[in-house]
């Protein structure tokens, strides 16, 4: 059985065209300052992978960092 993961951001489209990052459990919402809906979809895909994954994210900001090194 896969269990869905419920997204924590939602788009709101506002009456002149620009489409906003709606946070479901807050209600805080951000412009994604487009009009395009294909653009805004994407941004929103984008964020809620990114607030599911966000231990693997800092792992792999970790790696980069100690791969870095001071130049």
């Amino acid at each position: 059985m896969s269990t869905a993961m419920k997204s924590t951001f939602g788009l709101v489209r506002r009456p002149w065209g620009v489409f906003r990052l709606k946070n479901k459990i807050t209600g805080e919402q951000t412009s994604l300052k487009t009009s395009n809906k294909q653009e805004a979809q994407r941004l929103l895909n984008d964020r809620n992978e990114a607030e599911s994954q966000t231990q693997f994210n800092a792992a792999l900001a970790r790696v980069y960092l100690n791969g870095a090194g001071p130049n």
